[in-house]
This record gives C-alpha cells, structure tokens and sequence, in this order.
C-alpha cells in the first residue's frame, strides 16, 4: 500500500503507476506538517509499504522537512519518495536530502517529462528493490558463511522478535564518552546470543571505517560494510537500505545527544545514554533530563565508576535509578573469553535475551602495521 501526501495540482501524477502496478494509493490532498505527521499519525499507517510526499504540499521550512525525512528512514522500514517537481536537482534542499540518504527524489525543474515518468516508474514498486540483491543480503538469507550464524543454538526468544526490528539507539552525553565502544559490545553481545544484529553509524563520524587500517577485515565500500567477525558494521548513513536488510536488531550509533533529533530518538524500541560522573561531565546529564526526563524507559551507561561509589550514583541519578548501569573497563573489543560487559548487556536487554551459553569473541587478523603507532 502506498500513501501519497500531495497538493491538489500533483495529486494524479502517481495514478497511472500505481494502476498498472496494482498497488493500493492512499491520497491525503491537503497542506500537510510532515514532521506531524511523521512523528504523530504515521502510526495509523505503519502497514504500507511507500509514503510518497509532495514537497509542495508541506507547510514547514527546509529544515523541519529534512528533520521528518530523517526521522521517516529511522522509525519506519517503509519506503520513502520525495516529489519535487518545482526544484531542480542543484536545489540546496534537494542536495540536502541526497546527502543525508534519500534516494527515490523526483524533481521537475530542468528536467523533460519522459525522465519524471521514468523516475515515477522506478521508484513506485512494491517489489524488493534491487539493491537487496546485493552479496550482503543474498549472504545474511542464504549463505552458508554467515558470520552471524551463531555456531552454539541460539537463545533469542524468537516469539518476541516475531516480525520485528528492534532499533536500539545509544547516544553520549558528550564526545569521547564510550558510545562507540558501547554501540559495538551490544552489538556482539546479541550476535553471540544467537540473534542477528547488525551496528549503525548513524552519525557524521565515520570512525568505524578506520578498523579496515588495523584489521584484515572483509568490506564492501559501495555501500560502506565492514564484516567483522561478531558483527556487521555499516558505516554509511543509507538508513532506508539498511533498514530493509533482514536483521533483528539494529544498534545506531547515534553520536553525541544535543546533536540528536530529539523527536526520532524518543520513537528507538531502545534508549540508551552513556554519560560520565566525573565534576566535568555531569552537567551533560543534566542536559538529556531537562529535554528527555519525562521519558522513563531511557537506560543511563557509567563508564570506569568504582564499585564504592556506584549506588551513590544511582541515588543521584533518582526516577532513573534502576535505569543506571556501570561498565566495565574494556580495552579490546575481540577475546576469546567472556566479556566482561556481559552481565551489563543481558540487564539492558533482558525483554530480548536468555541467560545462555554465549558464542566466543573471534578477534580478526591483525595487518602488520597496526602493530605500531607510526609508519
């Protein structure tokens, strides 16, 4: 099914397609607040399969439409086209929209009618979409190398996770405050546990890529993948791609908090914060309690806090203090031992996860020159 938001002047020009399709349309012909209607009544239509929108039906300015799109791609798996037929593809949002990920934009200016219905033609299918036919999804459904194929039997709860996709958002009170580390040990933690999981990083970072220096890794840079032996690392920010792959859980990297999209991040099934408790880090705290405090599923994660001083936390932290969890120190992501974030995982995840057995870490090749700081 497909929902089009549209003005009254573009508001037939998906019915040819859809006729020939066979695909069921959805019109809402009226000046429409998308972030509303994203964040708020995108609820009664979380069974289709494309949401087709109008730019020149949007009452909001460039910045709040880019916010909703962002939003869209993060909360739903459905499909998004953007039609834009009074902008032209050099437009400052139309390149914009590009680079944060949207891919199905059809504009008019400058462009003949014959490339519109080619465009129209493409965009409006159903169907799986061709780049799932990628290596990478061919290998998580069919291949007998999956990484993720956990060789001990898997403990997940199968019945909870019954068509879902669990989206776990981990976001930092501040930079350099572990969230990475943290995003990549949950991420392990649920593949080990016989779930599939795969790691977002769903910010402008772009960190993870640097494992490929230090690591004999498998990759894919067209759609920025890194196999890694307890997970898949994707790197690039084509949230609509990589939420239509076949994984359980998606764990997003979502960066620093101030600089999250507050009205996605209250949308994630997971909400995970890593703060600190040293004199310099606890007024960031303050920071997510004035904005998100009302929320009581949000999960605080203290890195390197002693043993002595952790129900002193808790106090400190007071509504949320059975939310507050304390991480071990991890130099290392891969060993073949325990992790000992293990017991912190299974707390954050107990609705998901069982006290199992767990698969071992398998830490990749290292390549010659990471044995050294400099060349």
């Amino acid at each position: 099914m497909l929902i089009y938001i549209s003005s009254e002047k573009n508001s037939r020009l998906l019915d040819d397609v859809c006729d020939e399709k066979q695909i069921v349309i959805q019109k809402i012909i009226k000046p429409t607040d998308i972030k509303k209607f994203v964040l708020s009544e995108m609820n009664n239509f979380s069974h289709i399969t494309i949401l087709a929108f109008d730019l020149s039906a949007a009452k909001n300015n460039d910045t709040e439409i880019i916010e909703a799109i962002n939003a869209f791609r993060i909360i739903y798996t459905a499909k998004i086209v953007v039609v834009a037929l009074d902008y032209s593809p050099s437009d400052e949002l139309i390149i914009e929209l590009s680079k944060s990920g949207v891919r199905e934009i059809i504009t008019g200016n400058g462009v003949d009618s014959l490339e519109i219905n080619k465009k129209i033609e493409s965009y409006i299918d159903e169907n799986p979409d061709k780049r799932k036919e990628s290596f990478m999804d061919k290998k998580i459904n069919n291949g007998d190398e999956n990484i993720l194929q956990s060789s001990f039997e898997g403990n997940i709860d199968i019945e909870n996770l019954k068509n879902q996709k669990i989206k776990i958002a981990v976001c930092g009170t501040q930079n350099r405050i572990g969230t990475t580390t943290q995003s990549l040990l949950i991420t392990s933690f649920l593949n080990r546990n016989g779930c599939r999981a795969c790691y977002v990083e769903a910010n402008k970072n772009r960190h993870i890529e640097k494992i490929l220096d230090f690591y004999d890794i498998k990759s894919n840079k067209n759609i920025g993948l890194i196999e890694s032996p307890n997970a898949h690392l994707y790197y690039k920010n084509d949230l609509s791609y990589i939420l239509s792959l076949d994984y359980d859980f998606f764990v997003m990297d979502c960066g620093v908090y101030e600089n999250m999209n507050y009205e996605a991040f209250v949308m994630f099934d997971e909400k995970i914060i890593v703060c600190g408790a040293k004199a310099w880090e606890i007024s960031n705290i303050d920071n997510v309690f004035k904005s998100a405090g009302s929320d009581k599923n949000l999960k605080f994660i203290f890195s390197f806090i002693p043993e002595n001083e952790q129900e002193n936390i808790r106090k400190l932290m007071r509504k949320f203090k059975n939310n507050t969890y304390f991480s071990h120190y991890t130099p290392f992501l891969y060993s073949e031992t325990e992790n000992p974030n293990d017991a912190l995982c299974f707390d954050l995840l107990s609705e998901y996860v069982s006290k199992n057995r767990l698969g071992q870490y398998n830490e990749p090749k290292k390549k010659e020159r990471s044995r050294r700081f400099f060349k």
